[in-house]
C-alpha cells in the first residue's frame, strides 16, 4: 500500500532485551505526527465522529429486494471447515450483492476445491461471484487487492469463520441507502462461545452493542460497509501489521478524518471464539501483539497492565530469593509486594469475579481474567519491540 508520506520512525528499542522493552513500554512515545491527531501519554485519542443510529423498524422500508448495487469482500485462508456454515448462511441472505469477491491467501486445505464445487452446485443467481487467488497475502493485502477490483460503489466486508444474520447485508445497504450522506456503515456481531472459558472471556471482552452509542465504536471488519470513496481516502486497511489490528487501525484513522456514519448493530454476524485455554490464548495474545506493533492503540491499558505484572513478577523473585537465603523478613516483603500488586491489577475486573450465576464459577472467572491479562501483556511486549511498524503506522495515520 501506498503511503502519503514517508515513515515516521517511534523511538527504538535497543537490542532485543525483554527488560528494555518493558521499560520502553512506561516512556511517553515520541510526538504526534500531525497536529490533527491528538495523542495522551502516547496513545492515540480516536475522537467521536457524526454518526446516527439506524433503526430497522423505522427505515427498512428503503430496503432493495433480491439482488443490491454492492460488492461484498472476504479474505479467506485455510477455511474449508468454517466454508459450508458460512456459505449457508450467505445463501439464506434475504438480499444479495451483485458482486462477491473472495480472495485467497494461498490456502493449502482444499478450500477452494471445496468453494468451487460449492458455486458449481449451488449457484447465487444475479450475483458476479470472483475467487481471486492471492498467495502469501495478508488479510488486509487481500482486502484491499478485493477493493480495487469491486465494480460498485458500497463495500461490505466480512470473513469466513462467520455465520451472516439473514439481514445483514439487508440493513447495512439499506443504511446506506437511507443515508446517502453518510460513507461508513457501522455492523454488529456476536460471539459463539463453545466452553465455559470461552463464554466467560467474551464476558470480558465483548461490548454490549445494543446498550452502547455508535458514536466512538470501532466496528470489527467481519460486520461494515464503506463507501468506496471513503475507503480510498484513508489508503485502505494498513498492510504493515503481521496478523490483527488492521481494522481496528482502520477505524481509529476514519474516526479521526472525521467519518460520518451509521450504527446498526442488528447486522450482526455471529463467529465462535475457541474453546481451549492455548487457542483462547493465542487468540488475545494475537490481538495484542497487533495493538503493540502499532504503538499507538490502547498504549496506557496495556503500559498499565506490564507495570501490575512486572511488579508481580519482582514480588515473586523477592519471595523466592528470602527462601533461597533463609531470610524470613526478605519473604515476608515478596509476599507483601506481589499480594498487593496482584489485588491492584485485579480491582478493575471485580464486578466481573464477584457477579456469577453459577457455582464454582470462582474460580473459572480467575482463571479467565488472569489469561486474559497474561496474554494481553505477553502480546503488547512483543508487538511494541518492533519500531519498523509502529514507524509505518504514525505514517499511515498521517491526514493530509
Amino acid at each position: 500500500m501506498s503511503l502519503d508520506s514517508p515513515p515516521i520512525h517511534a523511538r527504538a528499542v535497543g537490542g532485543n532485551s525483554i527488560v528494555q522493552t518493558i521499560l520502553a513500554c512506561f516512556r511517553a512515545a515520541s510526538p504526534a505526527p500531525s497536529d490533527r491527531l491528538t495523542f495522551n501519554q502516547g496513545e492515540l485519542v480516536i475522537p467521536a465522529s457524526p454518526t446516527i443510529r439506524f433503526d430497522p423498524a423505522v427505515n427498512l422500508g428503503q430496503a432493495v429486494s433480491g439482488v443490491a448495487d454492492g460488492t461484498l469482500i472476504v479474505p479467506c485462508l485455510n477455511e474449508r471447515a468454517s466454508l459450508e456454515s458460512w456459505f449457508r448462511s450467505l445463501r439464506l441472505q434475504r438480499v444479495l450483492t451483485r458482486e462477491i469477491l473472495i480472495v485467497d491467501g494461498g490456502s493449502s486445505d482444499g478450500t477452494i476445491e471445496v468453494l468451487n464445487n460449492l458455486l458449481a452446485t449451488e449457484p447465487l443467481e444475479g450475483v458476479a461471484i470472483r475467487v481471486i487467488c492471492l498467495p502469501g497475502s495478508s488479510i488486509a493485502e487481500a482486502r484491499n487487492h478485493a477493493a480495487k477490483q469491486a465494480s460498485a460503489e458500497l463495500l461490505l466486508f466480512t470473513d469466513f469463520g462467520c455465520v451472516l444474520h439473514p439481514d445483514w447485508i439487508r440493513l447495512l445497504t439499506a443504511a446506506a441507502i437511507a443515508n446517502p450522506d453518510r460513507d461508513w456503515i457501522l455492523g454488529g456481531y456476536t460471539v459463539d462461545t463453545p466452553s465455559r472459558l470461552s463464554r466467560l472471556l467474551s464476558e470480558l471482552t465483548t461490548p454490549n452493542l445494543l446498550a452502547i452509542s455508535g458514536e466512538q465504536f470501532l466496528p470489527s471488519a467481519r460486520s461494515m460497509a464503506i463507501r468506496r470513496p471513503a475507503f480510498n481516502a484513508v489508503g485502505g486497511f494498513p498492510e504493515f501489521l503481521t496478523k490483527a489490528a488492521e481494522d481496528t487501525l482502520l477505524d481509529a484513522k476514519l474516526r479521526c478524518r472525521g467519518t460520518t456514519a451509521v450504527f446498526i448493530p442488528e447486522a450482526r454476524v455471529s463467529w465462535q471464539l475457541s474453546a481451549g485455554a492455548l487457542e483462547l490464548f493465542r487468540k488475545f495474545y494475537s490481538y495484542a501483539k497487533g495493538d503493540g506493533e502499532t504503538g499507538v492503540l490502547f498504549v496506557r491499558h496495556y503500559r498499565w497492565l506490564v507495570r501490575r505484572v512486572s511488579l508481580i513478577a519482582l514480588g515473586l523473585l523477592i519471595f523466592a530469593s528470602g527462601l533461597v537465603f533463609q531470610q524470613t523478613a526478605i519473604v515476608a516483603l515478596g509476599v507483601l509486594v506481589g499480594v498487593l500488586s496482584l489485588r491492584e491489577l485485579l480491582l478493575p475486573y471485580g464486578h466481573f469475579l464477584r457477579h456469577f450465576p453459577r457455582r464454582r464459577e470462582p474460580v473459572a472467572r480467575l482463571f479467565a481474567v488472569l489469561l486474559l491479562v497474561v496474554a494481553q501483556t505477553a502480546g503488547f511486549i512483543s508487538g511494541s519491540r518492533d519500531a519498523r511498524r509502529q514507524g509505518l503506522c504514525r505514517s499511515y495515520l498521517r491526514i493530509s
